[in-house]
C-alpha cells in the first residue's frame, strides 16, 4: 500500500487518509456546497489484499458541513510528541496527528496545521522515515502554509518519499498502525461532536464505519506479536461486538452497463441504521480507546 494510502495529507481544504482516499462509502461525494468536496474512492490494497477503508477526510468535511464549529479541544495535544516511546505508540500516534493535521487544514487554521505538521514530522523521524520530512520540507511548508494547492505538492511528495522507505524496508506493521491511529481519530472525532450536538448525517457515518473496522482488524491479525498491538487488536473488538447492533439494508438496483466505453456503473446502496442506544456505546468505547493511545 503507498504511504500517500496509509498517511494523512493535506489536499484542497481537506486530507487524505492513504488507506484510500477520500470519498465517501457509496461512491458520492460528500454533502456540501463544493469547494471542500473530493471524490475518489476508498480503496486499498494492504498485505496482497483489497481493503476498503474510508479516510477521516469523509467524517472531517461532514463535521464542518455540518456547522459545527471548529474544536480544539477535540485534538491530540501537539506537546505530547515526545513522550511516546515505542514503535507502537509513534505509529498509532502519526495516524492520530495526521487526521488532526487534516482537521485543522480543512476549519483554514494554518498556524494549528504547521504544529501538527511538525509533529509528524517528528514521529516519522523516530520511526525512521527521515528524509520524507526533512527541515527544508517543514521550511517550504511555513512559506505555503495559506497556499492549500502548495501543501499539497509539498506534502504528498514527501509522503511518496515514506512509501519507499516502509517498502524498502518491510514495515507493514507500521503501515497498519498508522491507518488504525488515523481512522480511530477521525471516528472519535465524529462521536464527539455528535454527542455534544446530535447530528443524524454525522451518526450515519459512524454507522457506515462497521465494515471498515473489520478490515482494521483483518490488518492488525498479522502484527499482534508485535508490543502493543494485541491491546489495540481485543479493544477494536470489543467495539466490533458493539457494531453488532448496527444494521446494514442493501437496496439492489440493476446496474448500468455502458458498453461503448466498456464502463458499468453499480446503482445499488446501502443505509446503515444505528439506536440512539448503540451510537452512544460506540462513542464511550471509541473515545476510551483513544485517549488510552494518546495518554
Amino acid at each position: 500500500m503507498n504511504i500517500r494510502q496509509i498517511l494523512p495529507v493535506i489536499a484542497a481544504s481537506a486530507i487524505v487518509l492513504f488507506t484510500g482516499c477520500p470519498g465517501t462509502g457509496d461512491g458520492d461525494t460528500p454533502p456540501g456546497k463544493g469547494g471542500d468536496s473530493i471524490k475518489t474512492p476508498p480503496i486499498g490494497e494492504f498485505g496482497g489484499k483489497i481493503f476498503s477503508i474510508p479516510s477521516p477526510i469523509e467524517l472531517s468535511l461532514l463535521i464542518k458541513e455540518s456547522g459545527l464549529a471548529f474544536d480544539a479541544e477535540i485534538l491530540n495535544k501537539d506537546s505530547k510528541v515526545d513522550q511516546y516511546t515505542t514503535t507502537t505508540q509513534r505509529a498509532l500516534n502519526l495516524g492520530i496527528y495526521g487526521a488532526d493535521l487534516g482537521y485543522t487544514s480543512i476549519y483554514e487554521r494554518p498556524d494549528a496545521s504547521l504544529k501538527y505538521m511538525r509533529s509528524v514530522r517528528k514521529l516519522s523521524d523516530q520511526l525512521g522515515i527521515t528524509d520524507a520530512f526533512d527541515n527544508s520540507t517543514i521550511e517550504r511548508v511555513e512559506k505555503n502554509i495559506e497556499n492549500k494547492d502548495s501543501l499539497l505538492l509539498l506534502v504528498s511528495t514527501a509522503y511518496r518519499d515514506c512509501d519507499d522507505y516502509l517498502k524498502r524496508n518491510d514495515m507493514q506493521n507500521v503501515g497498519a498502525l498508522i491507518i488504525t491511529g488515523g481512522w480511530i481519530e477521525s471516528v472519535y472525532f465524529a462521536v464527539q461532536v455528535s454527542s455534544a450536538k446530535p447530528n443524524k448525517n454525522v451518526m450515519k457515518r459512524v454507522a457506515e464505519q462497521k465494515l471498515a473496522l473489520s478490515n482494521l482488524l483483518e490488518m492488525l491479525v498479522p502484527h499482534l506479536t508485535e508490543p502493543g498491538v494485541e491491546d489495540v487488536h481485543t479493544k477494536l473488538s470489543e467495539l466490533e461486538e458493539l457494531y453488532q447492533g448496527v444494521t446494514i439494508n442493501y437496496t439492489f438496483v440493476k446496474p448500468e452497463t455502458d458498453k461503448v466505453n466498456k464502463i458499468t456503473t453499480i446503482k445499488s446502496k446501502s443505509e446503515p441504521v444505528i439506536s440512539e442506544e448503540t451510537f452512544k456505546a460506540i462513542a464511550a468505547k471509541i473515545t476510551a480507546l483513544r485517549n488510552q493511545i494518546v495518554e
